[in-house]
């Protein structure tokens, strides 16, 4: 991940936070578009920038490649695509760059983010909404760079091979109702100050999962249905951080922590590392997490 783009994404949602919004007419305009032919490509990558609104990302209708509808203020704002095969292999760009327009503009690690959008809570109305499905067959590498925006994930049945996701004031939902039908190498999350909700990451079938968290409430759900060993490395600063594992999963945490505090069940023992479940020994799959906290409240919990 890039050294300081956390740094810069808090400054940036704690300023736009504290601005009042603006009034301004709008233009709304509706696109939608698609690409049905899977046998188009044997593989994609698709990356999305995305700075200010509502995105949702979920699974295409069957035998699509992708499915995208966006609506969106055209004084502020305008869409960008681009589509580019090559020997099998796919990628797919999609932004929202701003105009400038009348607004007052900063750069969040290179996204556009309007300070009229006067918080989180305005932004389903002053902004734009992006509606992505994705391949449900064909094995995809996903990146997202969100901005200012609310973010429902609902990745489940996706055959994802890589997925990276990086948030600055947003509010995230991510989740993983079914399993992954490919093996994903690496996930990792960078959000800044931002809420986070994750659930069954366990079905995301993941080698190896970072994140990285500034000001905000994280919490990591490891429930789902695991057929490989992982590892993680959570460094989480000013926040709440929730943990929870199925009840077979082997879970060892290695901590490092400054002022926070930790809520463990009895199911977990110390060790001279931090905290090991009961069944480490004997579970069937095994989760190693490094965990490094600040200032803030870490919680974790067993669910069978």
């Amino acid at each position: 991940m890039r050294s300081g783009a956390l740094t810069a994404g808090v400054g940036a949602a704690l300023l736009l936070l504290a601005l009042p919004a603006g009034v301004r007419s709008q233009e709304m305009t509706e696109v939608r578009t698609a690409r049905r032919d899977v046998d188009q490509a044997e593989r994609m990558d698709v990356e999305v920038e995305y700075a200010a609104g509502r995105i949702t990302v979920d699974r295409a209708d069957p035998g699509y490649l992708y499915q995208k509808y966006v609506r969106y203020d055209a004084s502020r704002f305008e869409p960008t695509r681009r589509w580019t095969r090559e020997d099998g292999s796919a990628l797919l760009e999609l932004g929202m760059e701003s105009t400038g327009d009348g607004g007052r503009w900063i750069r969040w690690d290179g996204l556009d983010i309007d300070f009229d959008l006067g918080g989180l809570e305005n932004l389903n109305e002053a902004s734009s909404t992006l509606d992505l499905g994705l391949s449900r067959s064909v094995p995809t590498s996903l990146s997202l760079r969100i901005g200012a925006a609310e973010s429902t994930l609902r990745l489940g049945g996706l055959p994802l091979t890589s997925l990276s996701l990086e948030t600055g004031a947003s509010e995230t939902e991510l989740t993983f109702e079914r399993p992954n039908p490919e093996r994903m190498d690496r996930l990792e999350i960078e959000a800044g100050a931002a809420s986070l909700r994750t659930r069954s990451l366990g079905n995301a079938r993941f080698g190896e999962l970072r994140l990285e968290g500034g000001v905000g409430d994280v919490r990591l759900d490891f429930t789902g249905e695991w057929t490989r060993d992982a590892t993680a490395t959570v460094e989480v600063g000013l926040g709440s951080l929730r943990l929870v594992f199925p009840e077979e999963l082997g879970v060892r945490i290695r901590r490092e922590s400054f002022l926070a505090s930790f809520d463990v069940p009895g199911s977990f023992e110390r060790t001279d590392e931090g905290y090991r479940s009961e069944n480490w020994s004997s579970a069937e799959h095994r989760l190693t997490l490094d965990l490094s906290s600040a200032l803030g409240s870490v919680r974790i919990s067993v669910r069978d």
